[in-house]
Protein backbone atom coordinates (compact mmCIF):
# COMPACT_ATOMS: atom_id res chain seq x y z
CA UNK A 1 0.00 0.00 0.00
CA UNK A 2 1.03 3.43 -0.73
CA UNK A 3 1.00 6.51 1.36
CA UNK A 4 -0.34 9.44 -0.05
CA UNK A 5 0.48 12.61 1.99
CA UNK A 6 -1.42 15.82 1.73
CA UNK A 7 -0.64 19.29 1.95
CA UNK A 8 -2.62 21.41 4.05
CA UNK A 9 -4.26 24.80 2.71
CA UNK A 10 -2.34 27.72 3.27
CA UNK A 11 -3.56 30.58 5.13
CA UNK A 12 -2.91 33.82 3.67
CA UNK A 13 -5.28 33.66 0.49
CA UNK A 14 -4.24 35.57 -2.99
CA UNK A 15 -6.91 37.59 -5.47
CA UNK A 16 -6.09 36.99 -9.11
CA UNK A 17 -8.31 38.27 -12.28
CA UNK A 18 -10.82 35.63 -13.55
CA UNK A 19 -8.28 34.77 -17.02
CA UNK A 20 -5.22 34.75 -14.46
CA UNK A 21 -7.34 31.77 -12.25
CA UNK A 22 -8.35 30.49 -15.32
CA UNK A 23 -4.46 29.77 -16.57
CA UNK A 24 -4.00 29.03 -13.23
CA UNK A 25 -7.01 26.41 -13.02
CA UNK A 26 -5.01 25.10 -15.95
CA UNK A 27 -1.87 24.76 -15.50
CA UNK A 28 -2.89 23.17 -11.85
CA UNK A 29 -4.90 20.77 -13.47
CA UNK A 30 -2.24 19.55 -15.97
CA UNK A 31 0.63 19.37 -13.75
CA UNK A 32 -1.94 17.02 -11.37
CA UNK A 33 -2.59 15.02 -14.32
CA UNK A 34 0.95 14.62 -15.04
CA UNK A 35 2.11 13.63 -11.87
CA UNK A 36 -0.94 11.26 -11.37
CA UNK A 37 0.49 9.59 -14.95
CA UNK A 38 3.92 9.77 -13.63
CA UNK A 39 3.26 7.99 -10.36
CA UNK A 40 1.20 5.18 -12.10
CA UNK A 41 4.11 4.74 -14.74
CA UNK A 42 6.31 4.28 -11.95
CA UNK A 43 3.49 2.08 -10.46
CA UNK A 44 3.46 0.17 -13.51
CA UNK A 45 7.14 -0.18 -14.37
CA UNK A 46 7.88 -1.34 -10.64
CA UNK A 47 5.02 -3.83 -11.21
CA UNK A 48 5.93 -5.79 -14.49
CA UNK A 49 9.71 -4.96 -13.47
CA UNK A 50 8.43 -7.68 -10.20
CA UNK A 51 6.65 -9.63 -12.60
CA UNK A 52 9.21 -10.19 -14.83
CA UNK A 53 12.28 -10.90 -12.49
CA UNK A 54 9.60 -13.62 -11.26
CA UNK A 55 9.14 -15.20 -14.58
CA UNK A 56 13.17 -14.58 -15.87
CA UNK A 57 15.41 -15.15 -13.09
CA UNK A 58 18.66 -14.02 -13.00
CA UNK A 59 20.88 -17.04 -13.72
CA UNK A 60 24.08 -17.32 -12.16
CA UNK A 61 26.62 -20.65 -12.53
CA UNK A 62 27.34 -22.89 -9.34
CA UNK A 63 30.24 -22.38 -7.62
CA UNK A 64 32.76 -25.53 -8.28
CA UNK A 65 34.28 -27.05 -5.35
CA UNK A 66 36.85 -29.84 -5.99
CA UNK A 67 36.59 -31.99 -3.29
CA UNK A 68 40.03 -34.11 -2.45
CA UNK A 69 39.28 -37.15 -0.36
CA UNK A 70 42.05 -38.86 1.54
CA UNK A 71 40.30 -42.33 -0.62
CA UNK A 72 38.24 -43.45 -2.92
CA UNK A 73 34.31 -43.09 -2.08
CA UNK A 74 33.74 -44.97 0.97
CA UNK A 75 29.84 -45.70 2.64
CA UNK A 76 31.07 -43.66 6.02
CA UNK A 77 31.29 -40.58 3.70
CA UNK A 78 27.09 -40.90 3.37
CA UNK A 79 26.83 -37.36 4.53
CA UNK A 80 28.45 -36.07 1.21
CA UNK A 81 26.41 -38.24 -1.23
CA UNK A 82 23.09 -37.39 0.13
CA UNK A 83 24.22 -33.83 0.02
CA UNK A 84 24.80 -34.64 -3.73
CA UNK A 85 22.01 -36.93 -4.67
CA UNK A 86 19.09 -35.10 -2.61
CA UNK A 87 20.07 -31.89 -4.23
CA UNK A 88 21.65 -30.14 -0.91
CA UNK A 89 24.77 -28.58 -2.63
CA UNK A 90 22.68 -27.78 -5.83
CA UNK A 91 20.41 -25.75 -3.72
CA UNK A 92 22.98 -23.58 -2.37
CA UNK A 93 24.63 -23.00 -5.26
CA UNK A 94 27.47 -25.62 -5.36
CA UNK A 95 28.94 -28.04 -8.10
CA UNK A 96 30.19 -30.72 -5.69
CA UNK A 97 33.50 -32.63 -7.52
CA UNK A 98 34.86 -35.23 -5.66
CA UNK A 99 38.44 -36.18 -6.19
CA UNK A 100 40.02 -39.30 -4.98
CA UNK A 101 43.16 -39.02 -2.97
CA UNK A 102 45.63 -41.71 -1.39
CA UNK A 103 45.81 -41.05 2.46
CA UNK A 104 45.46 -37.41 4.59
CA UNK A 105 48.99 -35.83 3.63
CA UNK A 106 48.62 -36.81 -0.23
CA UNK A 107 44.74 -35.05 0.18
CA UNK A 108 46.58 -31.87 1.57
CA UNK A 109 49.48 -31.92 -0.55
CA UNK A 110 47.18 -31.91 -3.54
CA UNK A 111 45.11 -29.39 -1.91
CA UNK A 112 47.99 -26.79 -0.99
CA UNK A 113 49.15 -27.27 -4.81
CA UNK A 114 46.11 -26.13 -6.49
CA UNK A 115 44.78 -29.19 -6.92
CA UNK A 116 41.42 -28.69 -5.36
CA UNK A 117 39.67 -26.50 -3.23
CA UNK A 118 38.46 -27.87 0.12
CA UNK A 119 40.74 -31.20 1.82
CA UNK A 120 38.87 -34.06 3.64
CA UNK A 121 42.59 -34.73 6.14
CA UNK A 122 43.12 -35.59 9.38
CA UNK A 123 44.20 -32.89 11.82
CA UNK A 124 47.75 -34.64 12.02
CA UNK A 125 48.53 -34.14 8.46
CA UNK A 126 47.55 -30.02 9.22
CA UNK A 127 49.97 -30.09 11.91
CA UNK A 128 52.43 -31.81 9.74
CA UNK A 129 51.80 -29.24 6.95
CA UNK A 130 52.46 -26.08 9.44
CA UNK A 131 55.81 -27.49 10.78
CA UNK A 132 57.00 -27.53 7.03
CA UNK A 133 56.00 -23.65 6.29
CA UNK A 134 52.24 -24.95 4.49
CA UNK A 135 49.27 -22.59 5.14
CA UNK A 136 46.34 -24.95 5.44
CA UNK A 137 43.30 -24.28 7.67
CA UNK A 138 40.24 -26.64 8.97
CA UNK A 139 36.83 -25.01 8.76
CA UNK A 140 34.74 -27.77 9.60
CA UNK A 141 35.13 -31.17 12.26
CA UNK A 142 33.56 -33.11 10.47
CA UNK A 143 34.84 -36.60 12.32
CA UNK A 144 35.68 -34.73 16.42
CA UNK A 145 35.44 -38.54 17.72
CA UNK A 146 38.68 -40.40 16.58
CA UNK A 147 37.77 -43.77 15.10
CA UNK A 148 41.39 -45.32 14.23
CA UNK A 149 42.09 -48.70 15.80
CA UNK A 150 45.59 -50.91 16.36
CA UNK A 151 44.47 -54.23 15.40
CA UNK A 152 46.69 -57.21 16.55
CA UNK A 153 46.87 -60.26 16.34
CA UNK A 154 45.95 -62.01 19.75
CA UNK A 155 49.88 -63.93 19.83
CA UNK A 156 51.05 -61.02 18.75
CA UNK A 157 50.83 -59.32 22.60
CA UNK A 158 49.70 -56.03 21.51
CA UNK A 159 47.74 -55.00 24.46
CA UNK A 160 49.29 -51.01 24.83
CA UNK A 161 51.53 -48.83 22.63
CA UNK A 162 54.89 -49.89 24.05
CA UNK A 163 53.82 -53.59 22.76
CA UNK A 164 54.39 -52.04 19.68
CA UNK A 165 58.01 -52.00 19.97
CA UNK A 166 59.90 -54.32 16.79
CA UNK A 167 56.26 -54.80 15.14
CA UNK A 168 55.65 -54.81 11.94
CA UNK A 169 52.67 -53.12 11.25
CA UNK A 170 50.27 -52.27 8.29
CA UNK A 171 49.58 -48.72 7.10
CA UNK A 172 47.02 -47.21 4.33
CA UNK A 173 50.04 -44.97 2.87
CA UNK A 174 53.18 -43.43 4.42
CA UNK A 175 50.93 -39.79 3.56
CA UNK A 176 47.75 -41.14 5.82
CA UNK A 177 46.53 -40.73 9.31
CA UNK A 178 46.58 -45.17 9.86
CA UNK A 179 50.47 -44.05 9.91
CA UNK A 180 49.94 -40.91 11.76
CA UNK A 181 47.88 -42.31 14.65
CA UNK A 182 50.83 -45.01 14.57
CA UNK A 183 53.05 -42.31 15.24
CA UNK A 184 50.78 -40.84 17.86
CA UNK A 185 50.71 -43.87 19.58
CA UNK A 186 54.70 -44.43 19.71
CA UNK A 187 54.92 -40.76 20.71
CA UNK A 188 53.14 -41.54 23.69
CA UNK A 189 55.20 -44.69 24.88
CA UNK A 190 58.64 -42.58 23.96
CA UNK A 191 58.86 -44.67 21.32
CA UNK A 192 60.37 -43.73 17.64
CA UNK A 193 59.04 -45.02 13.66
CA UNK A 194 62.18 -46.28 13.47
CA UNK A 195 61.38 -48.88 16.38
CA UNK A 196 58.68 -50.55 14.07
CA UNK A 197 58.49 -51.88 10.89
CA UNK A 198 55.61 -49.83 8.93
CA UNK A 199 54.43 -51.54 5.55
CA UNK A 200 52.20 -50.09 2.87
CA UNK A 201 48.99 -52.18 2.79
CA UNK A 202 46.12 -49.42 1.09
CA UNK A 203 42.63 -50.72 2.27
CA UNK A 204 43.49 -54.24 1.81
CA UNK A 205 43.21 -56.23 4.69
CA UNK A 206 44.67 -59.51 3.01
CA UNK A 207 48.42 -59.14 4.25
CA UNK A 208 46.92 -58.91 7.69
CA UNK A 209 44.75 -61.59 7.69
CA UNK A 210 47.60 -63.94 6.21
CA UNK A 211 49.82 -63.11 8.86
CA UNK A 212 52.37 -61.58 6.92
CA UNK A 213 51.94 -58.38 9.67
CA UNK A 214 51.65 -58.57 13.33
CA UNK A 215 49.02 -55.32 13.54
CA UNK A 216 46.89 -53.44 11.20
CA UNK A 217 45.69 -49.53 11.54
CA UNK A 218 42.62 -48.84 10.45
CA UNK A 219 39.48 -47.09 11.04
CA UNK A 220 37.06 -49.05 13.70
CA UNK A 221 34.70 -49.75 11.35
CA UNK A 222 36.60 -51.81 9.22
CA UNK A 223 38.44 -54.15 12.22
CA UNK A 224 34.57 -54.87 13.76
CA UNK A 225 33.28 -55.94 10.31
CA UNK A 226 36.79 -58.35 9.77
CA UNK A 227 35.71 -59.70 13.12
CA UNK A 228 31.87 -60.53 11.73
CA UNK A 229 33.41 -61.83 8.57
CA UNK A 230 36.34 -64.19 10.15
CA UNK A 231 34.85 -64.67 13.82
CA UNK A 232 38.01 -64.07 14.87
CA UNK A 233 38.82 -61.82 17.99
CA UNK A 234 41.77 -59.52 17.55
CA UNK A 235 43.43 -57.07 19.91
CA UNK A 236 42.28 -53.40 19.56
CA UNK A 237 44.20 -50.61 20.84
CA UNK A 238 41.87 -47.28 20.22
CA UNK A 239 43.23 -44.18 19.57
CA UNK A 240 40.76 -42.57 20.91
CA UNK A 241 41.64 -43.86 24.82
CA UNK A 242 45.05 -42.24 24.50
CA UNK A 243 44.29 -39.21 22.35
CA UNK A 244 40.68 -38.54 20.72
CA UNK A 245 41.60 -36.08 17.80
CA UNK A 246 39.38 -35.80 15.46
CA UNK A 247 39.49 -38.75 12.74
CA UNK A 248 38.82 -36.16 9.59
CA UNK A 249 38.34 -32.48 8.77
CA UNK A 250 37.61 -29.83 6.23
CA UNK A 251 40.43 -27.78 4.91
CA UNK A 252 40.86 -25.24 2.43
CA UNK A 253 43.87 -22.56 1.59
CA UNK A 254 44.50 -19.37 3.24
CA UNK A 255 44.17 -17.75 -0.01
CA UNK A 256 40.37 -19.54 -0.19
CA UNK A 257 39.50 -19.22 3.03
CA UNK A 258 40.04 -15.19 2.88
CA UNK A 259 38.79 -14.80 -0.66
CA UNK A 260 35.86 -17.26 -0.75
CA UNK A 261 33.94 -17.26 2.58
CA UNK A 262 30.62 -17.49 1.19
CA UNK A 263 31.03 -19.99 -1.38
CA UNK A 264 32.57 -22.23 1.71
CA UNK A 265 29.77 -21.30 4.22
CA UNK A 266 27.34 -22.41 1.25
CA UNK A 267 29.32 -25.49 0.63
CA UNK A 268 29.30 -26.44 4.87
CA UNK A 269 25.52 -25.45 5.01
CA UNK A 270 25.17 -28.67 2.31
CA UNK A 271 27.24 -30.40 4.06
CA UNK A 272 25.87 -30.27 7.60
CA UNK A 273 22.79 -30.68 6.29
CA UNK A 274 23.96 -34.19 4.82
CA UNK A 275 25.40 -35.13 7.77
CA UNK A 276 21.98 -34.07 9.90
CA UNK A 277 20.20 -36.64 7.50
CA UNK A 278 22.66 -39.20 7.71
CA UNK A 279 22.24 -39.62 11.75
CA UNK A 280 18.29 -39.55 11.91
CA UNK A 281 18.40 -41.83 8.94
CA UNK A 282 20.84 -44.37 8.73
CA UNK A 283 19.22 -46.99 6.93
CA UNK A 284 18.28 -44.47 3.81
CA UNK A 285 21.79 -42.65 4.10
CA UNK A 286 23.39 -46.37 3.51
CA UNK A 287 20.90 -46.68 0.24
CA UNK A 288 22.25 -43.57 -1.07
CA UNK A 289 25.63 -44.44 0.06
CA UNK A 290 26.09 -47.92 -1.53
CA UNK A 291 25.06 -46.43 -5.07
CA UNK A 292 27.88 -44.35 -4.64
CA UNK A 293 30.90 -45.80 -2.75
CA UNK A 294 33.80 -48.16 -3.62
CA UNK A 295 34.21 -50.17 -1.00
CA UNK A 296 30.75 -51.71 0.29
CA UNK A 297 27.84 -52.18 -2.06
CA UNK A 298 25.55 -53.74 1.15
CA UNK A 299 22.84 -51.62 2.23
CA UNK A 300 23.22 -53.62 5.73
CA UNK A 301 26.66 -53.38 6.49
CA UNK A 302 26.65 -50.02 5.15
CA UNK A 303 23.96 -49.14 7.70
CA UNK A 304 26.51 -50.50 10.83
CA UNK A 305 28.92 -48.73 9.21
CA UNK A 306 27.22 -45.23 8.95
CA UNK A 307 25.80 -45.68 12.67
CA UNK A 308 29.04 -45.30 13.90
CA UNK A 309 30.14 -42.47 11.83
CA UNK A 310 27.12 -40.74 12.59
CA UNK A 311 27.87 -41.25 16.30
CA UNK A 312 31.23 -40.20 15.71
CA UNK A 313 30.24 -36.68 13.72
CA UNK A 314 29.00 -35.97 17.24
CA UNK A 315 30.48 -34.59 20.61
CA UNK A 316 29.88 -32.57 23.55
CA UNK A 317 31.61 -29.42 21.55
CA UNK A 318 29.14 -29.97 18.65
CA UNK A 319 26.17 -30.02 20.63
CA UNK A 320 26.61 -27.04 21.85
CA UNK A 321 28.38 -24.88 19.16
CA UNK A 322 26.55 -27.02 16.18
CA UNK A 323 27.74 -29.71 13.99
CA UNK A 324 31.39 -28.99 12.85
CA UNK A 325 32.66 -27.28 15.64
CA UNK A 326 36.26 -27.57 17.23
CA UNK A 327 37.52 -28.23 20.86
CA UNK A 328 40.42 -26.37 20.91
CA UNK A 329 41.64 -27.66 24.24
CA UNK A 330 42.21 -31.70 22.30
CA UNK A 331 44.23 -29.87 19.16
CA UNK A 332 46.30 -28.25 21.26
CA UNK A 333 47.02 -31.10 23.73
CA UNK A 334 47.67 -32.81 19.83
CA UNK A 335 49.72 -30.10 19.24
CA UNK A 336 51.62 -30.15 22.59
CA UNK A 337 52.43 -34.03 22.09
CA UNK A 338 53.51 -33.62 18.75
CA UNK A 339 55.93 -30.84 19.71
CA UNK A 340 57.15 -32.43 22.86
CA UNK A 341 57.99 -35.72 21.05
CA UNK A 342 59.82 -34.73 18.22
CA UNK A 343 56.61 -35.40 15.79
CA UNK A 344 56.96 -31.82 14.77
CA UNK A 345 60.20 -28.93 15.24
CA UNK A 346 58.32 -25.74 15.61
CA UNK A 347 54.90 -25.12 17.68
CA UNK A 348 51.52 -25.24 16.02
CA UNK A 349 49.49 -22.64 16.80
CA UNK A 350 46.09 -24.32 16.34
CA UNK A 351 43.77 -21.28 16.84
CA UNK A 352 45.66 -19.88 13.06
CA UNK A 353 45.32 -23.54 11.69
CA UNK A 354 41.84 -24.02 12.84
CA UNK A 355 38.42 -22.04 13.11
CA UNK A 356 35.19 -21.97 14.08
CA UNK A 357 34.55 -19.05 12.29
CA UNK A 358 32.47 -20.13 9.81
CA UNK A 359 30.61 -22.82 11.64
CA UNK A 360 29.49 -20.37 14.12
CA UNK A 361 28.06 -18.41 10.57
CA UNK A 362 26.10 -21.55 9.48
Amino acid sequence: MVKVKTMKPMGDSILVSPSHWRAFHITRRRLIMAGMFGACATLLATACGRHETSIHPQSTEPDRIRFISWSQPRVEQANFFVAQEFGYFREQGIEFEYRPGQGSGDALKQLLAGNGDVAFVGPEAIFFAADQGGDPIAIYNIYPQSLFVIMAWPDAGIQQPAHLRGKTIGVLSQASGSRYNVLTLLALSGLKETDVTLITTGSNPAPFLERKLDAWSTIATTAMELQRQTSQQFDLLFIRDYLNLPTDVLATTREIYTQRPDMLLRFLRAVRQGTVYMIEHPTEAAEVAVRHAMDIKDPVVAERIIRVFAEASQSETTRTLGLGAFDFSVLQDGARLYLETGLVKTPIAVERYFTNDLVARL
